[in-house]
């Protein structure tokens, strides 16, 4: 049974975190980031490739990407499996793809 754990709340209300521990199994999940590897145009930003999905465009920074509502069949597929179990939609999403084991280790440290 799907009990999911509110982690954070934004202050400004816009920004909800639920964690599903075993929303993905690992070999699902391989297969998932194999599939990006190999079939989404990331773009260059210093350390990380990103990669922007949305029906508007977005930015950070100096960061500008223009909308792309062409979604990748299965990341479409992985969108909807979540705004089923969620029971919410989502418009957009920013995949990072870091180069390296030492570029994702401080994404994990508190």
């Amino acid at each position: 049974m799907f009990k999911p754990r509110m982690i954070s709340h934004g202050p400004s209300g816009h920004s909800n975190i639920q964690y599903v521990w075993d929303f993905l199994t690992v070999r699902r999940a391989n297969s998932i980031f194999n599939y990006c590897d190999e079939k989404i145009q990331f773009v260059n930003i210093g350390k990380r490739s990103v990669k922007w999905l949305g029906n508007v465009p977005y930015s950070y920074g100096n960061i500008f990407h223009e909308a792309d509502n062409d979604w990748p069949e299965l990341i479409d597929t992985l969108r909807s499996e979540l705004s089923s179990l969620l029971r919410t939609d989502f418009n957009s999403l920013l995949i990072n793809k870091y180069n390296g084991a030492s570029q994702v280790k401080y994404l994990y440290q508190l």
